[in-house]
C-alpha cells in the first residue's frame, strides 16, 4: 500500500481547498457577467424604445405645428388691445389676492401676541376707511364714537417708540403707543 506523508496530505487538502475556492470564485464571476449582459442588453432596449418615442414625437408634432400655421388667423388691433387690458386685469387681481393671503399670514403670525402701535389721530367727525385694507401696518379701529388711526405692528415697546420717535419729528405731535392683543386695545401697563 502507497504510504502518504502526513504534511503531503495536508499539502494535498489545502490544493484542494483552494481550489475549490478558486471554482467558487470563477463561477461568481461568470454569474455577474452572465447579470452586467442581461442589464445592458435591457438597457440597450429601453434607450432604443426612448429613442424611437422621442423620433415619433418630434415628427407628430412638426406636423401639428404646420397644421396650425396654414390655419391660424389674424387678430384684429381692437382685439389684441381688449386681451392686454384683459391680462393687465388678471395681473392686478393677482397681486391683490397675493397681498390678502399676506396680510391673513400677518395677522395669523401675530393672533395672540402682544401688538405695539402708534396712534396718530382720533376723530368724531372723520372716517379715512377709503383707504386699502390691503395695508397691513395701517389700523382702524372705531370705538366709543371715534375712528382712531394708528401706524405700525411692532413686537417690542422699544420698536414702537422709536417709530413714535420718527413721526414726531415729521409733525405728528401728539402721536402716542397704543398696546393691541387679537385687535382689542390694552392699557401700555397691562401690555408690559
Amino acid at each position: 500500500m502507497p504510504h502518504v506523508e502526513e504534511q503531503d496530505y495536508k499539502n494535498l487538502l489545502a490544493f484542494q481547498d483552494s481550489n475549490e475556492a478558486l471554482t467558487k470564485e470563477v463561477n461568481h464571476t461568470k454569474e455577474q457577467k452572465r447579470k452586467v449582459t442581461i442589464l445592458s442588453i435591457i438597457l440597450a432596449c429601453l434607450f432604443f424604445l426612448t429613442l424611437a418615442t422621442f423620433i415619433f414625437y418630434v415628427f407628430s408634432y412638426s406636423k401639428d405645428y404646420v397644421k396650425v400655421q396654414e390655419y391660424q388667423q389674424i387678430i384684429e388691433t381692437d382685439s389684441l388691445e381688449a386681451y392686454k387690458q384683459k391680462i393687465i386685469n388678471l395681473e392686478q387681481k393677482s397681486t391683490s389676492l397675493e397681498q390678502m393671503i399676506a396680510n391673513v399670514e400677518v395677522q395669523e403670525s401675530i393672533k395672540d401676541q402682544i401688538i405695539y402701535a402708534v396712534q396718530i389721530g382720533a376723530f368724531k367727525e372723520r372716517d379715512l376707511s377709503l383707504f386699502s385694507s390691503n395695508l397691513v401696518n395701517f389700523t382702524e379701529i372705531s370705538e366709543s364714537g371715534y375712528n382712531k388711526y394708528a401706524l405700525g405692528n411692532f413686537s417690542t415697546l422699544q420698536e414702537a417708540q422709536d417709530f413714535r420717535g420718527e413721526l414726531v419729528k415729521l409733525g405728528f405731535k401728539d402721536a402716542f403707543i397704543a398696546s393691541f392683543k387679537n385687535d382689542k386695545r390694552l392699557k401700555i401697563e397691562e401690555a408690559n
